[in-house]
């Protein structure tokens, strides 16, 4: 459609609208002459805003003479087409900002959707400058799409590295370029993806290889070019070779063919790209872009603003008015704010736009940062910056999202209480400030992107529900509680499908920027909002104020991001820091000694077993003591395919051993290996151990030492130890549950194999002999004997095991579920597995372990002990040998 068509198509319904209601006298219609005025103003006000080479049409003359002003741009434009039409080398002239321009006639696209151009140095570069320029500007923004490959080393086209990527990109190899043809051609059948978005598609093929003739892609190539209706997708072949050779390969008959040689030569006339003041404006409406102003800039730069009673960042002017829109917070009637934009509509640049902005205009003392970026793509620049109090650029765990949450809800308690303290008039933090400005409290602004994460529907059962429940009722109290004590949301979003925005945040959100964004979402937010949204260009934001519109925004835009968050890093040199919490996702930890003394401060320099770190702005670690009581055992289960498992109970024994004292309460060791020789890691990990007095034996050799723990602990002489199984599944004689007096009396107690297996005392070695000789009077005579026994009484006499097994169902290998001897176990680590196995252990919370990651960059594990509530943490991963060494002596 060409913009006659368009304004025809206006005149008609704004004449069909007067004539329709049979109207007889003068009064009302021009009551309805007015009405349908007004509706056709907007249209065209909308129109100028999309269309930026018609934006120099003065609508005043509209308003005084409607139809010499349609006359006039169709007189203006009639051979100017807005979607379909390019240029071809015939001219046409028009104004642009009372700029005389010559501009290149039309070729027609909607029957020959196709161009060939035979290639001849420059002038062909200059004929594909312009028509990238003219597509991506006869068309709303972000509704074009051009992909540039070449076959042709270092042939380039200029325009393209001045143009954002989103809208025209270099196609790096020839696999991503078939797979633009292939999306290209489901475009064509109307086939597309479910994530795909339809536009308008233009592909330009610098040159030709031998790929065009490999008959898969050759028959793509060919069946793309064939489609002669509109489709919306146009192919540009530019070849270096003859035209004749390229015609035998692609059929030109769908094609323009554009010839540039001396006997045909083209007169491109003058171009867009000719005129720098136009092609600046052309290229700051593809790039969005209105920098704020550099002496405003240079004041931020320099001094922060006094101590604020609420957030006041400058977003962009007000298109009609050229007026200064600045977003507000404060604790009366500016409360939270929503930014909503679909991809390209300039969301995310909004966003930051602010956030930069808040940095270089306030102190970390005055201005305190939770930021939350699901995506994990748009926030992450600001790691390090000390107005940030918790950094998340992750969307793998919901237990993070919570543990941040969980944060803000407390700052938000501790205030509460403060003012409580303080007295009644102490109503919000503006009174609090001026009252007690030596003890000033900052504005806090939660910024999450990508929101919608938050509000997903809640699905699932036992703890994944209940964290997004938990996640639900945190940002309901900030949204209807927060604004008294400076706490302000700013969520962004691209969609909001799927989500259950609860109606008290919806009710709280004050300060609305709707950008390009879905019909339903925008209702969602603003009712009756949808038809000034839909179709706005990028860096455009229609701005609500409590539901009601203030007015179209053209949003700022800082082209040296990098370089000013810098500045306001500098800026901020000499400030305390908020203390920033930084999760990403992929946080790992080892055995360190740094690790080891604050484990230590933390716990009062007990022995403790130390197995990872707390998620949490806290971070404090994931540790724990063993004390003589009942159940004070070690259970560690779930996947151990890359010896995640072992890695945790051979730390939990690095950490006890490291807070050894020399003195007679010193545990003593033992490692029962049953892992598989394919587990190196561990072996290697295994064999330091050995050598610094832990003892490592074979589960063929562990008869005895089972037999004569359970004894002494019987006969209340065992010192106090640590029994670890590894792999306990491939416990053959436990899961047999052999008989004890199968081992041979006269064998060598301390040495079996060449191996010393035990630390006991010579004396105490030495009554094992009798202990087997006298094996009928003795009560433990298998396996399970002995180790129910001593996971039941060994506790009692700080004697306590760890144990590392695949499922629960295999501690003692007694029916479906094994035997009540989960209960022997208080303190347990859950890493990832099938939920079904936390059937034995009986769990009064319940929790999902199917969907924790095992990856070591995402490991998770819940600690669990028995009482209290799961506690989500990374466990450490398996240190090496060196560091271990250090660590232990």
């Amino acid at each position: 459609m060409n913009i006659t068509q368009i304004f025809k198509d206006i005149t008609d319904r704004f004449v069909n609208s007067v004539n329709s209601n049979n109207i007889f006298d003068q009064r009302s219609y021009d009551v309805a002459f007015e009405k349908s005025l007004s509706e056709m103003k907007k249209e065209l006000e909308h129109l100028q805003d999309t269309y930026p080479l018609f934006a120099h049409h003065d609508l005043s003359l509209f308003e005084s003479n409607p139809k010499r002003f349609i006359q006039q741009v169709v007189d203006n434009h009639q051979d100017f087409s807005l979607s379909e039409l390019l240029p071809s080398g015939l001219t046409c002239s028009f104004d642009f900002k009372k700029t005389k321009v010559t501009q290149p006639a039309i070729i027609n696209l909607m029957e020959l959707p196709h161009l060939y151009i035979p290639f001849q140095a420059d002038k062909t570069i200059r004929i594909l400058e312009e028509i990238i320029i003219n597509a991506l500007l006869s068309h709303p923004l972000g509704e074009t799409r051009i992909s540039v490959f070449s076959f042709v080393r270092g042939l380039k086209i200029p325009l393209i590295e001045k143009i954002p990527e989103e809208y025209c990109q270099n196609v790096g190899n020839l696999q991503e370029a078939i797979k633009i043809v292939d999306r290209a051609i489901r475009q064509t059948d109307y086939n597309l993806a479910p994530d795909e978005t339809a536009r308008t598609e233009y592909i330009v093929f610098l040159g030709r290889n031998d790929s065009f003739t490999v008959p898969q892609v050759f028959e793509n190539y060919k069946y793309l070019l064939s489609k002669r209706n509109n489709t919306g997708v146009h192919v540009v072949l530019v070849d270096l070779f003859d035209d004749s050779c390229f015609s035998e390969l692609f059929p030109t008959e769908n094609c323009h063919i554009i010839k540039c040689d001396d006997n045909n030569k083209v007169d491109l006339g003058e171009r867009i790209l000719d005129y720098p003041n136009l092609s600046s404006e052309c290229l700051s409406y593809l790039r969005s872009e209105q920098s704020t102003k550099q002496e405003e800039q240079e004041e931020l730069e320099t001094a922060y603003s006094t101590t604020p009673s609420e957030i006041i960042v400058p977003i962009g002017t007000k298109i009609n008015t050229k007026e200064e829109i600045s977003l507000k917070f404060n604790s009366s009637d500016f409360i939270h704010g929503f930014i909503l934009g679909q991809t390209g509509s300039g969301k995310s640049t909004l966003l930051r736009s602010i956030i930069n902005t808040a940095i270089l205009k306030y102190s970390p003392e005055d201005l305190q940062l939770y930021l939350m970026d699901f995506k994990g793509v748009e926030l992450n620049r600001y790691q390090g910056i000390k107005h940030v109090k918790a950094l998340l650029v992750d969307n793998s765990d919901p237990q993070m999202t919570l543990e941040v949450l969980r944060e803000l809800r407390e700052e938000y308690k501790l205030r509460k209480k403060r003012f409580q303290a303080k007295g009644p008039d102490i109503k919000d933090i503006d009174i609090y400030n001026q009252k007690y400005p030596e003890s000033r409290l900052p504005q806090i602004l939660f910024v999450a992107d990508e929101c919608q994460v938050m509000f997903a529907v809640p699905h699932g059962c036992g703890h994944t529900l209940t964290i997004q429940r938990e996640i639900s009722e945190i940002v309901n109290i900030i949204a209807t509680q927060g604004r008294s004590f400076g706490i302000h949301m700013l969520l962004a979003t691209q969609q909001l499908d799927e989500t259950d925005i609860s109606g008290q945040v919806l009710k709280n959100l004050t300060e609305c920027f709707l950008m390009r964004c879905a019909r339903t979402d925008s209702e969602l937010l603003v009712p009756d909002s949808s038809e000034l949204t839909e179709k706005q260009p990028k860096g455009q934001a229609c701005y609500y104020h409590h539901k009601e519109l203030v007015g179209k925004v053209k949003t700022y835009y800082v082209e040296d991001e990098v370089q000013l968050i810098e500045k306001a890093r500098e800026k901020a040199k000499g400030h305390k820091s908020n203390g920033e919490a930084y999760f990403n996702g992929s946080a790992m930890y080892w055995l360190s000694k740094e690790g080891l003394a604050n484990v230590g401060k933390q716990n009062h320099n007990e022995k403790v077993v130390y197995v990872g770190q707390d998620i949490g702005l806290s971070g404090h670690a994931t540790a724990f003591s063993l004390h003589p009581d009942f159940g004070e055992n070690i259970l560690i289960f779930g996947n151990n395919q890359q010896e995640q498992a072992s890695a945790i109970a051979i730390n939990a024994i690095a950490s006890l051993m490291s807070f050894q004292n020399g003195g007679q309460d010193d545990f003593k060791f033992i490692i029962i290996n049953c892992l598989s020789e394919r587990q190196q890691r561990s072996k290697k990990i295994l064999e330091a151990l050995s050598n610094h007095g832990c003892r490592i034996v074979n589960p063929s050799q562990s008869g005895e030492i089972l037999l004569k723990m359970a004894e002494d602990l019987r006969n209340k002489t065992m010192p106090p130890m640590i029994l670890c199984i590894l792999g306990h599944e491939r416990f053959s004689e436990m899961k047999r549950n052999s008989q004890l007096r199968d081992v041979t009396p006269g064998e060598s107690i301390n040495m079996v194999n060449g191996i010393e297996v035990l630390g006991f005392s010579d004396d105490l070695l030495n009554n094992v002999e009798d202990i087997i000789a006298n094996q009928p009077s003795s009560p433990f005579k298998t396996y399970h004997d002995a180790f129910k026994y001593i996971l039941d009484e060994g506790p009692m006499q700080h004697t306590h095991v760890i144990l590392q097994v695949d499922k629960p169902a295999n501690i003692l290998f007694e029916g479906e579920y094994g035997s009540n001897a989960t209960e022997f176990f208080r303190h347990r680590i859950i890493l990832r597995s099938e939920d079904k196995n936390l059937i034995p252990l009986k769990l009064s919370e319940e929790i999902e372990v199917q969907s924790l990651s095992d990856e070591e960059e995402h490991l998770r594990a819940y600690y669990y002990p028995e009482g209290d509530l799961p506690q989500l943490f990374t466990p450490l991963l398996m240190p090496d040998e060196e560091t271990l060494l250090q660590t232990i002596q």
